[in-house]
């Protein structure tokens, strides 16, 4: 496993983790049990946490795009680097004879 696939498994556990407790606070009505007039505390935290999951979601998207831009570069250049030295050699050829 390569250290992108544990940092990725390391951040949906943590999301997951973040969700159960949610939900459980939710369950238990933890405003009314310690007295704080929280109105509108799911919402507000199921917002939160929607747009920071979208907010990942659209890291991990770009940087992947990113990182095949980079190696298809990398590719090409190669290639072009090989057939400019095989047309090199080529030319060099028909200068020595």
């Amino acid at each position: 496993m390569n250290k992108s696939n544990k940092g990725k498994r390391i951040r949906l556990l943590f999301f997951f983790i973040a969700v159960i407790i949610i939900r459980i606070f939710d369950f238990m009505n933890i405003s009314s049990v310690i007295d704080v007039p929280f109105e509108n505390i799911n919402l507000d935290l199921w917002n939160i946490l929607i747009a920071i999951i979208l907010f990942i979601i659209t890291y991990e998207i770009i940087d992947r795009i990113e990182n095949n831009r980079k190696t298809n570069q990398e590719e090409i250049a190669a290639v072009l680097l090989k057939e400019t030295y095989k047309s090199c050699c080529e030319y060099i050829k028909l200068i020595d004879s």
